[in-house]
């Protein structure tokens, strides 16, 4: 049997740990990340493990310089390829008016949910550089598509990580690698808790009201681990720079407009010009 890797960080808690175990249960061997050791153990022990399947738990600061020198030793003495890696860890970051906000927190959250990511990928696409390509995945979130006011830190962070994975996603399609970003929905989470420990006047009401209904759901994560491995195996390698929402697109048919997709530029950011709203008066 033909081992394969799946690389994760922020696997600790909310959709990391279940990404965790739902690729155990794929067969994957894992590669465990988070900067809370204790907790990622604890949460290992809940992952089921076949006799031939191995994991590599790594405990690490993303939001400290050169985290990734001891991470990737550490990688390197447990295996020579990665197939799969799905950057989870982020950090809600300061919220509230951008002018009120400390600024190195504001400065922390964008290198955890960014220039994080974006160095774990560099160092993964020479494990990636064979004959076998692989996969990244990068976890947007709210505000990479929207405005989102008072959380300016994570939108303005998961949004440069959406154009980042388009923009590299363009540069590794001739060595198999496809990149794609993937919006999981509003998720009962941690992160989530935090909003509604926070002032309704420094989130916002609107804000308050969605994290209300989202902790009170029953979220079920299944569909997002159906997409990330989807765009690993067969047909779904070819869907890449493309951010992706579980819920409202419809993923899973994309593989027979496959042409139209990649020629196009449908599930990207971009910018909205008058004449897509019909405005005459504001294009030459």
């Amino acid at each position: 049997m033909i081992k394969r890797t799946c690389l994760i960080t922020g696997a600790s808690r909310g959709l990391g740990k279940f990404l965790s175990g739902f690729f155990a249960k794929s067969g994957f061997d894992l590669i465990l990340v988070s900067s809370d050791l204790e907790s990622l153990e604890q949460a290992s022990k809940e992952i089921r493990l076949a006799l031939d399947q191995e994991i590599l738990l790594i405990g690490t600061d993303l939001s400290k310089d050169g985290f990734e020198v001891e991470m990737f030793h550490k990688i390197d003495g447990f295996c020579n390829s990665i197939d799969i890696l799905i950057n989870c860890a982020a950090v809600q970051g300061p919220i509230g008016p951008f002018s009120d906000l400390e600024f190195k927190e504001w400065e922390s959250a964008f290198r955890v949910n960014f220039l994080a990511p974006s160095m774990v990928c560099h160092k993964v696409i020479p494990f990636m550089d064979n004959n076998n390509g692989g996969t990244i995945i990068n976890i947007s979130g709210g505000g990479s598509s929207g405005l989102r006011p008072n959380f300016s830190a994570y939108a303005s962070s998961k949004t440069a990580l959406v154009r980042f994975t388009e923009t590299i996603a363009s540069e590794l399609t001739s060595k198999n690698i496809n990149v794609n970003a993937i919006a999981p929905g509003v998720m009962p989470t941690d992160m989530l808790k935090e909003v509604l420990a926070t002032s309704e006047q420094m989130v916002g009401r609107k804000e308050r009201d969605i994290a209300r209904r989202a902790i009170e759901s029953d979220f079920d994560m299944t569909d997002i681990g159906t997409l990330c491995l989807f765009l690993y195996e067969s047909m779904g390698r070819k869907i890449t720079g493309k951010l992706i929402s579980v819920k409202w697109d419809n993923w899973e048919h994309w593989v027979d407009h496959l042409e139209e997709l990649n020629s196009s530029d449908v599930y990207t950011l971009r910018r909205i010009v008058g004449g897509d709203r019909g405005i005459e008066w504001g294009d030459k």
